[in-house]
This record gives structure tokens, C-alpha cells and sequence, in this order.
């Protein structure tokens, strides 16, 4: 089971087949609305491949790719303990956003990473209160790991 959530998530985050040329969302072949709403969750510069597909219904819908820099730690025998890679802090459960506001009362949310540690999903998030650096690590339903 471990193991293959960590496949899983390895396949996923590398695109989940042979990786095509990646494009800058200005580059998408896709409706306006489309192009907002990934440019205000990744950003205007970032590398995605989308494809246009049909939903259930016939729909067109499209499936973005993204280019995700990760890092894995792993023991001297080869196995995986962690895995990271960061994400859009918008695109984290709204239960652990709210935890993390809370957790960092009058901070801004400025990074989140999804870590998979000894099989657990969780969520690395990151807020800056003037100077000061704080992160924390959430449960999906937004429990604090201590």
C-alpha cells in the first residue's frame, strides 16, 4: 500500500505518462476563464502541459500537467522515508488553510508542500509574520502534527 502511494504519487507528479514539451500558461490553447484561473494558482510563468479531454457528459475539460521539482530522502538501504514537493499554497485543503491560519495567527500563507512520511499524506505549510519564518505540518483535515 505504501508503496504504492509513493508510486503513485512519483508517476503523478512527473506528468503520469511520457513527458511532452511544456508551455507557459499564455502558450495554453484554452478558454480565457481557463488561462485565469491557472495563472492565478500557479502563476504567469509557470511550465504546465494541458490536454483538452471529454468528461463524462461530452464536455470538453482540460487536464493541466504540471513540472514539479520534488524531493525525496531515502536510507541507506534505498528506501523512500519522505517525499516533498511544493505546491500553490491555493491548492491546499481548505481545512488545513484555515488550521494554518489559525496555528500562525496574523501571518501571511507564503508556501505549502505535500509530504508523504511513512505512508501518511500530509501538508507542509509555511507563513512569514514580518521576519519571522513558521511552518507546520497538517493532517488532510487540518489536525496539527506535532
Amino acid at each position: 500500500m505504501r508503496r504504492t502511494l509513493i508510486l503513485s504519487l512519483l508517476v503523478a507528479a512527473c506528468g503520469g505518462t511520457a513527458l511532452q514539451p511544456a508551455r507557459t500558461i499564455a502558450d495554453v490553447d484554452a478558454p480565457e476563464p481557463v488561462r485565469q484561473e491557472l495563472e492565478r494558482v500557479f502563476g504567469a510563468r509557470a511550465q504546465i502541459r494541458v490536454e483538452v479531454e471529454e468528461d463524462d457528459d461530452g464536455q470538453p475539460e482540460w487536464e493541466t500537467h504540471t513540472l514539479v521539482e520534488m524531493e525525496l530522502e531515502q536510507r541507506a538501504d534505498g528506501t523512500i522515508h519522505k517525499i516533498e514537493f511544493a505546491v500553490p499554497v491555493a491548492l491546499a485543503p481548505e481545512a488545513v488553510r484555515g488550521a494554518a491560519q489559525a496555528q500562525f495567527s496574523g501571518a501571511t500563507l507564503s508556501g505549502a508542500e505535500v509530504v508523504v512520511r511513512g505512508g501518511e499524506l500530509l501538508w507542509e505549510v509555511e507563513a512569514t509574520r514580518g521576519e519571522e519564518e513558521l511552518e507546520a505540518y497538517f493532517r488532510v483535515d487540518g489536525t496539527l502534527v506535532e
